[in-house]
């Protein structure tokens, strides 16, 4: 059953049922149709979709234009992983200049979900350009939140 045409929450999770299923041209039709009808602010997650299945297609250059427009929509939840994701892409690629540009637009979204991956991230960037103290200065931000997070856990 397809959704209505003018829903793009619908659309956006039958982009993902078709992600799931392997058909990722009909999964990017949908992503695009979703967008299609959403204000930048709210094509987060469409976008981010839409890169998935770019990046599953091999094609990387597709993923990050989407994920650069997930980044611009400024989502809470969406900006930041399509950071963390295109971090992790440049890192792979040995692309540092464009990795530490996307740890700190996910350290910049301000999202505690994504916040000590990003701090270990820009920490792994500076480790290898070298920049021993800034590194450590990184993890040493990202080991702070985790304790600070269990001990609000652990002892109430």
């Amino acid at each position: 059953m397809r959704p209505p045409p003018e829903d793009p929450d619908a659309l956006f999770r039958l982009g993902q049922l078709e992600y799931e299923a392997g058909r990722l041209e009909s999964a990017a039709n949908a992503f695009y149709r979703a967008i299609e009808l959403q204000d930048l602010e709210s094509q987060g997650p469409a976008v981010f979709g839409l890169g998935r299945v770019r990046l599953r297609q091999g094609d990387r250059g597709g993923a990050y234009a989407a994920w650069r427009l997930a980044i611009a929509t400024r989502d809470p939840e969406y900006a930041p992983r399509a950071a963390c994701f295109m971090a992790v892409g440049y890192q792979q690629e040995g692309n540092r200049t464009e990795a530490r540009w996307a740890w700190q637009a996910a350290l910049d979204a301000t999202s505690e979900r994504y916040e000590v991956i990003a701090l270990l991230g820009l920490g792994s960037i500076a480790d290898l350009e070298g920049e021993v103290s800034l590194a450590l200065s990184y993890w040493r931000r990202a080991t702070t939140l985790v304790v600070t997070k269990a001990e609000e856990t652990w002892w109430p």
